[in-house]
């Protein structure tokens, strides 16, 4: 069984095994809408463990990278990554608008 589990139907990673996780995601946003700031986080057991604010100034498309290293104390923890405020309109120029991998550190 792998170490790490997606529920596409959730959002939502079950990481099977505790230890140090590294968290890597991008996105390619056009614009915020209705504002110019909003946040994601990251949730691992119904507590956010690491935020990154999200600020565009312009409509021109933008590509946003985040990196986090994260300790998991518990098997079968559950991971989701959201969005915390305003709208975020993803690139439409884009052929892949986002992704995200996860990796255990030894």
């Amino acid at each position: 069984m792998p170490d790490i589990h997606y529920d596409e139907m959730t959002g939502v990673f079950t990481i099977i095994k505790a230890g140090k996780y590294v968290i890597g995601y991008r996105l390619n946003i056009e614009g915020i809408i209705c504002g110019n700031r909003t946040r994601l986080y990251i949730d691992l057991n119904g507590k956010k463990i690491a935020a990154h604010d999200i600020m565009a100034t312009s409509r021109n498309d933008t590509t946003l990278s985040f990196t986090d290293v994260i300790q998991v104390a518990q098997d079968n923890s559950k991971l989701h990554i959201a969005n915390e405020g305003l709208d975020i309109k993803l690139s439409s120029l884009a052929e892949i608008v986002g992704n995200i991998s996860i990796f255990g550190l030894i």
